[in-house]
C-alpha cells in the first residue's frame, strides 16, 4: 500500500522452483503510522538450516518465518546450499499498488550490508 509516496509496509519473499516469480512472502506493517521513509530501519534475515526468519529493527521479533513445510507439495527447499544475496528496490507491478506515474522514485539509502556466520 502506498500513502503519498511513503511505503507503510515492507515485503520479504522467498522464491523456489515451484513458487517461481510469485514466491512465498509476508508483509511487515510499520507501527503507529510510521513508514519506510520516516526513519532509518534495520532489515534482516536469520538464515539457518531449514528455516529463514525476516525481521525489521528487532531480530527477536521476526514477522515472517519460512521452512520446508511452507513450500507446496513436491517443491524442494534450496536454501541449505551456498547462495548469494541481491539487494533491490522493486518499483511498480502488482506488489505495492499504483506508483502514479512515478518513474524515478529517488535514491535508496543503504548504510551497510553485513553478513554474520554462526560458528
Amino acid at each position: 500500500m502506498h500513502v503519498s509516496g511513503m511505503e507503510v509496509g515492507e515485503n520479504s519473499t522467498i522464491h523456489t522452483y515451484l513458487t517461481d516469480g510469485d514466491g512465498i512472502s509476508d508483509r511487515y506493517l510499520f507501527p503507529n503510522g510510521e513508514a519506510s521513509n520516516t526513519a532509518l530501519h534495520t532489515y534482516g534475515m536469520i538464515w539457518s538450516p531449514d528455516k529463514i526468519q525476516f525481521y525489521v529493527d528487532d531480530p527477536t521479533k521476526p514477522f515472517f518465518t519460512t521452512t520446508p513445510a511452507t513450500l507446496p507439495s513436491g517443491d524442494v527447499w534450496p536454501f541449505n546450499q551456498p547462495m548469494f544475496i541481491i539487494l533491490n528496490e522493486a518499483i511498480g507491478g502488482t506488489l505495492g499498488g499504483s506508483i502514479n506515474g512515478l518513474t524515478n522514485p529517488g535514491p535508496v539509502t543503504v548504510d551497510y550490508v553485513r553478513w554474520y556466520t554462526a560458528k
